[in-house]
């Protein structure tokens, strides 16, 4: 059934109907036009995602460059607000 749906979804000459007007639109400007994100914030989260989302396997962001992404990597000496510091993992070899 999902076959027939997706065919039923792209007309003879591979356009998506029932779809008129498609605006391309970024993650950046989603995360900062329709979620009110901080354009300091939006980057960040998207500096984090894109690599993950490449679609060539051998250019896409390993799970170890993942974690040791800036995004994911708290600031535990900080007082002044309310970060939850994950303890340390070892990422170094296999579980």
């Amino acid at each position: 059934m999902l076959k027939l749906s997706i065919i039923l979804s792209f007309s003879s000459a591979g356009e998506l109907r029932h779809i008129t007007k498609l605006k391309p639109w970024g993650l950046i400007q989603v995360l900062i036009e329709k979620y009110q994100w901080d354009e300091r914030s939006a980057f960040e989260l998207a500096d984090f995602l894109i690599p993950m989302l490449e679609f060539d396997p051998t250019k896409r962001a390993t799970a170890e460059q993942c974690l040791r992404h800036p995004w994911l990597v708290d600031d535990c000496g900080d007082d002044d607000d309310d970060t939850v510091c994950s303890p340390d993992i070892d990422i170094s070899g296999p579980v």
